[in-house]
This record gives structure tokens, C-alpha cells and sequence, in this order.
């Protein structure tokens, strides 16, 4: 290197930081996480020659358009799909590969800002949504837009066209429904939500009707409208109010769905029959929720947010029953539930948190023992009569519950009444704020809006005892 290329120093000093920073490696009590890949997901350069593409530039920029990473497989095939500016990469799973887009699918109108994929049923004819920045929302055929190879997306749906008729602010998230038994009435398999406090369900199996709705008579207030055109998609409006919505999740049996919003809100909708309605839900300790998911026997709510802990909330017992602390230093973005080391141990529930501060956070919650479930638990069949009770087992000296279509939802427990819970392993992983965690059979992902890493799982058990305790956490933290 000449003396004299302060941009080739200058490079080399960022490179030897970069390594400081951030660890290729980390250890939870099964075992060493590796890493295994790295993909760089830069955003696509502006081009003046397409103004669409420019304004989906200047979108990938602003801090609201987090990156979002699913994983995704179409026959044989896995992939990692990453939204990237106006298009959506889609990456060779492989960790052996190289770190090379298989494709790129493209969207004329705006950036992409949401995305979600589901397995492909012998009926579907779609298994990928993708939301945009100007409220559209897509659904596509990815294997056929793999195979085609085109620079813009085909074998799609589009609905909500550039927010006519319907809604034109940013589309947070897309989520497909779980499929269920078929006594369960299923009027949409799919929602969006948007940042005016707006959320839509679809049906995907038609393409539907063009679709418009009614002017909001109350902002502030939760309502639920049709569509005044019959047989169209988006099929109703569910408005909770002025604040965004940030992230949704259905419950494993598909029956519940809990919403959180930019104003601290997590409610809990029984969205099992023809209208929903808010059967449980509780406010945050402090400000607004970004993500939130169920555990897997449908019991426990995970959120967390902009108060830099996570909140554990019980669905039967009405209350918060555990805080995550000591794990974060700035907003939380992404939650996701570990469901194999869950499984791996009944009494254990394994998450994990990526956020602002560019860390990730693993977490091992101690399910109570009156709640771990066997195969001759009944309590999951007395789920209907536990929700329309309405009560607590548990006495937290919190304020009244709200009033109207909220009435169930609770206050936020007091700081000296919710069990505190440490994490079993934070490390800074990233140089950038982490936006997106999720965990597959063989790996660990996370995602920031300049890469994308795999972390593989351990090879062989460690000869750490499963069971953690305070004095050995900080074997596992920094």
C-alpha cells in the first residue's frame, strides 16, 4: 500500500476495526455458534433513467424501511429472501455456495418494506407477500420468479395499486395465517399492516375485485369496516387507531392474533369468527412495541420495543410474567423464537432479540412448572372458556383496564411485581443496527441493511450443564 492512498488506509483501518468490533462466533450452553456465511446486501445504485427506482432509493434510506430477512424453499431449493431498495434479493441458503443473489425481484412502484413466505399447498397459488412503501401489497410465485430470471417480478397478484381506493401509507408487515383444521372459519389466510394504524385481510386464492372503503369516522378509536365492492381484496379494514402498527403474529392454532403498535399497545384478537374482537392484551412498560411473537404451545406473548427489554406476557394468567433485561442498550427491533431448543427441553423457552445497538441477545426463560404441557394436558381444550373469563390469577397492583372495544386489554405491571430475566448470551455481532432475526433447523440468521449472517448451529453438545444459572451467564455475555 503507497503512502500516498489515504483511501486504501483508510479502508485497511475500517476493515481492522470492523474485526474488533464484532465476533465471528458465540457460545450458549449446547455448544459454539459459528459463522458460516456472509452476504453483503448493499442497496442497488439510483438510476436516473427510472424515477420509480430513484424514489425506491430515497425510501431504503429512510430509517423506517428496516431490512427483513424469511427464509423460503421452493422445491428442492432454500433460500434467504432480503428486501434491497425496490426488489427483493434471493440468496443461495447453502452455506457451502457462494454469496451471489440467485435472483432479483423487482417492483416498479416502490421499496420493499415487507416480505413473507409460506409453504406452497397443493391449492395455492402463491407462497411469497411482499409490502411496499406506498401501501401495495403483492402476492408472487417465487419458484416461477426464480426460474424466470427477469429483472421484474411476474406470476404475482397485485392489490391496493399504489394505494388507490384504499391505503397509501408505508406497509410495515405482511403475514400469512397458519393453516388450521378445516371446522375453523378461515375468511382470509393473510394481513398487512400499515403505518397509519390500518390493517387488511386478503384472501389469495382470488385475485378479487378493486377495493374501497369507507372514510375513518374516529382515528383514535378501533373499528372494523368491509369492503363496500363484494368479492374484493383487500376484503375488510381494521383501524386501532393513529399509531403505526409495527408487527403482527398468529398464534400456533391460528385462532388469535396479537397486534402491537407504536404507541405501546399489544392486543390479542380472536380472529375465529366473522368479526373479530379484542379479547386480551396489555400495555408496555414504557413506549412503543417493534416486534412481537407466540411461543409455540400458544400460551405465552413476546414483545418488545423502544423500552430496550422484553416483556413476557401469559395468556391465561392476564399478566406480564417476566421482564427481559441487561440484554440491550437501544431499541429493540426483531424477536424469534427458537423452536427446536424449545423443543429439546419442555421447560425451556429459547428466543431470541436483535436491536439498535447492533446486538444479539439469546434468552432462556423457565416455564412455570404448572404450565409445561404433556400429551394428556387438557388445558389447550379449555382455551374458549379461559379467554371469556377475562380474569387474572394473578394480583399486580396496576391501574384500571381500559374502556370500550379495549376493555380487556391491562395496564403495565409495576417494576417490583414482574420476575426478572438475564440473558444467556449478548454479543455486539454486527457494525450496524440489527433489524431481523430468525432461526431455521440448521442455523441461526440475522440481517442488517448491509449484510446478512448465518450462524451455524453447534455440531456437538457442549459439556455445559443445560441448566443456566446467574453466576455462569456471564460465561456467555459481554
Amino acid at each position: 500500500m503507497a503512502l500516498d492512498d489515504p483511501v486504501g488506509t483508510i479502508a485497511d483501518e475500517w476493515s481492522v476495526r470492523e474485526r474488533k468490533e464484532t465476533r465471528d462466533c458465540f457460545k450458549t450452553p449446547e455448544g459454539r455458534y459459528n459463522l458460516g456465511k456472509t452476504w453483503r446486501t448493499k442497496p442497488a445504485s439510483r438510476r436516473s433513467t427510472e424515477p420509480a427506482s430513484a424514489r425506491a432509493m430515497e425510501a431504503e434510506y429512510d430509517a423506517r424501511c428496516k431490512r427483513r430477512c424469511v427464509y423460503a424453499e421452493s422445491g428442492e431449493n432454500a433460500y434467504v429472501l432480503v428486501n434491497s431498495g425496490d426488489c427483493v434479493r434471493v440468496l443461495d441458503y447453502d452455506a457451502a455456495t457462494a454469496c451471489k443473489a440467485v435472483a432479483k425481484i423487482g417492483f416498479h412502484s416502490g421499496c420493499v418494506t415487507a416480505i413473507a413466505w409460506r409453504e406452497k399447498g397443493e391449492s395455492d397459488r402463491y407462497d411469497l407477500l411482499v409490502g411496499l412503501s406506498n401501501g401495495e401489497v403483492w402476492a408472487i410465485d417465487l419458484g416461477r420468479n426464480v426460474a424466470d430470471k427477469g429483472r421484474w417480478v411476474t406470476a404475482a397478484t397485485r392489490w391496493n395499486v399504489e394505494g388507490e381506493g384504499v391505503n397509501k401509507s408505508r406497509c410495515n408487515a405482511v403475514i400469512w395465517r397458519p393453516r388450521s383444521d378445516e371446522d375453523i372459519l378461515e375468511p382470509f389466510d393473510c394481513v398487512s399492516l400499515h403505518a397509519d394504524g390500518s390493517m387488511y385481510t386478503y384472501n389469495s386464492s382470488r385475485d378479487g375485485n378493486k377495493a374501497s372503503f369507507a372514510p375513518v369516522v374516529d382515528m383514535n378509536i378501533l373499528s372494523v369496516v368491509a369492503s363496500d365492492a363484494q368479492g374484493s381484496n383487500p376484503m375488510t379494514r381494521w383501524h386501532f387507531g393513529r399509531s403505526s402498527l409495527n408487527a403482527a403474529s398468529f398464534s400456533p392454532d391460528s385462532c388469535l392474533l396479537t397486534v402491537v403498535n407504536g404507541a405501546g399497545m399489544c392486543r390479542v384478537l380472536d380472529v375465529s369468527r366473522d368479526r373479530p374482537n379484542i379479547v386480551a392484551g396489555f400495555k408496555s412498560y414504557y413506549a412503543g412495541f417493534n416486534a412481537v411473537a407466540w411461543s409455540p404451545c400458544g400460551r405465552y406473548v413476546l414483545a418488545a420495543g423502544e423500552s430496550d427489554m422484553i416483556e413476557i406476557w401469559g395468556m391465561y394468567e392476564r399478566e406480564v410474567l417476566a421482564w427481559g433485561v441487561q440484554g440491550h442498550r437501544s431499541w429493540v427491533t426483531d424477536i424469534a423464537v427458537d423452536e427446536l431448543a424449545t423443543a429439546d427441553d419442555n421447560n425451556i423457552l429459547r428466543f431470541a432479540t436483535v436491536g439498535e445497538d447492533c446486538r444479539v441477545v439469546l434468552w432462556d426463560w423457565r416455564v412455570p412448572v404448572d404450565d409445561v404441557f404433556t400429551e394428556d394436558d387438557d388445558a389447550l381444550e379449555d382455551r374458549v372458556d379461559r379467554l371469556s373469563i377475562g380474569s387474572s390469577s394473578r394480583s399486580h397492583s396496576r391501574g384500571p383496564s381500559f374502556v370500550g372495544p379495549d376493555a380487556n386489554v391491562v395496564q403495565a405491571a409495576r417494576r417490583n411485581e414482574v420476575e426478572r430475566l438475564v440473558p444467556i448470551m449478548t454479543h455486539k455481532l454486527h457494525t450496524s443496527p440489527v433489524t431481523s432475526v430468525l432461526f431455521t433447523t440448521e442455523a441461526a440468521l440475522t440481517a442488517t441493511v448491509d449484510s446478512v449472517k448465518l450462524w451455524l448451529r453447534p455440531s456437538q453438545r457442549s459439556r455445559y450443564a443445560r441448566t443456566i444459572t446467574d453466576d455462569s451467564v456471564s460465561d456467555y455475555c459481554v
